[in-house]
């Protein structure tokens, strides 16, 4: 798999923050957002310290309720990766609703 580019919203902690490790193990170069930088620079330097320098690691803050920024920032990402093979959406706001009810206009924040 080397190579190839990730960007995963949402990495700071949980799930994305479990998916930038394996993919890092997988040997993919990786574009990371979330809201909480000084948590992102975390996980970059415990991904610098299992692998050095041979995976490349991109930071970016990212709200997702922040609508304008999106395409900005993942644009950069792909960019300063020189491509995005995979982007894992993962970062969200929640307003339980049942599946398929949902409509994105009316529950912006």
């Amino acid at each position: 798999m080397l190579g190839k580019t990730v960007i995963i919203t949402g990495a700071s902690s949980g799930i994305g923050r479990d998916l930038a490790l394996e993919f890092a193990r997988r040997g993919y170069s990786l574009g990371l957002t979330a809201r909480r930088y000084e948590l992102l620079k975390e996980i970059q330097t415990e991904i610098n310290s299992l692998f050095g320098k041979l995976i490349k690691v991109e930071l970016r803050v990212l709200d997702v309720t922040i609508y304008r920024d999106i395409f900005r920032v993942i644009k950069e990402l792909d960019f300063s990766l020189g491509g995005m093979d995979i982007l894992v959406v993962n970062a969200g706001v929640s307003k339980s609703k049942p599946l398929g009810s949902g409509n994105f206009q009316m529950i912006k924040i």
